[in-house]
């Protein structure tokens, strides 16, 4: 068996720049006080961009997941309002 070797080059994605969040509701309860959720004024040259918004149920949860990645304790939020 001959040895062999291999190159990949990956090109990774930065991610944009500039964003500017914002809830429309600062305050509120939960199933009863709708919000939304607005990014503008992002740069990137990688159009269009797709956003994905995560909730935790405790800040040490966001902690685990960068601590372990392979334990992720994070929800995805989704749209309810179509």
């Amino acid at each position: 068996m001959m040895p062999s070797m291999m190159t990949i080059t990956l090109n990774i994605n930065k991610p944009p720049f500039n964003c500017v969040f914002s809830v429309n509701s600062a305050v509120g309860e939960s199933l009863v006080t709708d919000f939304t959720f607005t990014v503008n004024g992002c740069i990137d040259i990688d159009l269009p961009l797709d956003y994905k918004f995560f909730i935790y149920k405790s800040y040490n949860d966001s902690l685990q997941e960068i601590i372990n990645p392979i334990n992720v304790l994070r929800t995805m939020m989704t749209d309810f309002t179509s």
